[in-house]
C-alpha cells in the first residue's frame, strides 16, 4: 500500500506531465485563435473571476494551477456551447474540472485514497490521450498500471 507521501509524489508527477504538454498544446491553440494579442488574452481570460491579478510577466503555463484556470475559464468564457473539434467536447471539459479538483486537493494537501490516486491518473491519462502526447500518455499509464498493482495487492 502506497503511504500519503508517495501518493503525493505520484499525482504530482503526473500533474507535471499534464502540465509540461497542455501548455505546449495551449500556447499554440492560442496564438492561433488570437494571433499577436494571445498574450493579453491570456491575462483577460485568467482574471477573469481570479482574486490574484495576473501580467503577462507573473503567468507560468507550465505551472500546473495555473493552465487548469486558464482552461476551465476558456470553457466557460469561448467553448461552452461550441469546443473546438480539437478539444474533445464535453467529456474532456467534465475532465478538465475534475483535473482541477486534483490539483486544488493536491496542492491542499488533503488526503488520497489509492482509488483516488488511480481515478486522478486515469483523468491525467485521458486528458494526454486528447492532445496525443504519447510519451507523457504512458508515463501516466505506467503510474496507474503500478497503482492498480498495489490495489489488487491490498
Amino acid at each position: 500500500m502506497p503511504t500519503r507521501e508517495e501518493k503525493r509524489k505520484i499525482i504530482g508527477k503526473a500533474l507535471d506531465y499534464f502540465a509540461e504538454c497542455y501548455s505546449i498544446f495551449t500556447e499554440q491553440i492560442l496564438r492561433y485563435t488570437y494571433k499577436s494579442k494571445y498574450s493579453e488574452m491570456i491575462v483577460t481570460i485568467l482574471n477573469r473571476d481570479s482574486i490574484k491579478k495576473y501580467t503577462e510577466s507573473n503567468i507560468n503555463l507550465k505551472d500546473p494551477q495555473v493552465l487548469l484556470k486558464l482552461l476551465g475559464n476558456m470553457y466557460h468564457l469561448r467553448w461552452n456551447q461550441n469546443p473546438p473539434p480539437y478539444i474533445g467536447g464535453p467529456t474532456i471539459k467534465s475532465r478538465i474540472f475534475e483535473c482541477r479538483a486534483i490539483r486544488n486537493k493536491w496542492a491542499h494537501n488533503e488526503e488520497f485514497s489509492t482509488d483516488d490516486v488511480y481515478r486522478a491518473l486515469e483523468t491525467i491519462e485521458t486528458l494526454l490521450k486528447v492532445i496525443e502526447s504519447d510519451y507523457e500518455y504512458r508515463k501516466v499509464k505506467v503510474l496507474r498500471i503500478r497503482i492498480l498493482n498495489k490495489l489488487y495487492l491490498k
